[in-house]
């Protein structure tokens, strides 16, 4: 994640397409449990 709180691009992060995708489902669910903020200013 970026220091804004956005998920960084699979280009970026050189993860498996499977690998990114599997983080992307973790971080909306921690979003969705309020232990991740959605936006950071």
């Amino acid at each position: 994640m970026t220091r804004f709180g956005s998920i960084k691009p699979r280009k970026y992060t050189k993860n498996p397409v499977k690998t990114q995708k599997k983080l992307r489902q973790e971080i909306i669910r921690a979003r969705g449990l309020g232990l991740l903020e959605f936006i950071r200013n």
